[in-house]
């Protein structure tokens, strides 16, 4: 029997539509600032200890390194409600046009656009300028305990989920991890390379851009030869 799957774009609203790689270094800097630590938490220690791991094994780690006796389950739960507090400011202070300009875009092509984020879907919605369930547009929520990461295979079961062919469709995301799992999955995969995540390998990306705007979109469908 064909499949009668659709096109679509799977948007990790989080890190590809707003800086949630920024989001995540501001609360464990956070976290980690409030603890007497004999090592500072920085950039490096990130990419060492945490990116695209769980959030629990990160600060196991860390805290092992700098010779802290805090709980690393309860640092983990810090650093995660931390997380989602700041991410929920950046997307209060993010210039939302050219956001709502990329999804405008993307479902004035018909396509069905799955947006991922580990914020309540209603506040998605709202900045994206859609309403959940109507104009092609779906809102999944996915809280993940992983630094800067996705589940290896979030993009087959959100594109399973919403009737997506994976294959005809496009993952966006901002991160490494995000990107491996697209790879992982043999789905096409566009990466918005911002200058906190430009360290990560995005090697293997049918799309890198900088931006995401309606220039992005563009390039997805030219990648889905719309």
């Amino acid at each position: 029997m064909p499949c009668k799957c659709r096109k679509g774009v799977m948007v990790d609203f989080d890190f590809a539509a707003i800086d949630g790689a920024a989001a995540m270094h501001k609360a464990a800097s956070s976290v980690f600032g409030s603890m007497e630590l004999e090592k500072e938490f920085g950039k490096a220690a990130e990419a060492r200890y945490f990116a695209g791991r769980p959030f629990v094994d990160g600060a196991r780690d860390f805290l092992s390194a700098v010779k802290s006796r805090r709980a690393p389950e309860k640092t983990a739960e810090l650093l995660e409600s931390r997380f989602e507090s700041i991410l929920a400011e950046f997307l209060r202070e993010t210039a939302l046009e050219p956001v709502k300009a990329f999804f405008e875009a993307v479902s004035g092509a018909g396509l069905t656009v799955a947006v991922v984020s580990r914020l309540e879907p209603s506040l998605v919605a709202q900045a994206v300028g859609a309403v959940p369930e109507s104009d092609g547009f779906v809102f999944h929520r996915e809280v993940q305990p992983l630094y800067c990461g996705l589940r290896r295979d979030l993009w087959r079961h959100v594109a399973a989920r919403y009737g997506l062919d994976h294959l005809k469709s496009v993952a966006v995301t901002g991160t490494q991890a995000g990107l491996k799992a697209a790879l992982m999955s043999a789905v096409p995969v566009a990466a918005v390379v911002r200058e906190h995540v430009a360290f990560m390998d995005f090697g293997g990306a049918d799309v890198v851009a900088g931006k995401f705007d309606s220039d992005l979109a563009k390039n997805i469908f030219a990648l889905l030869k719309l």
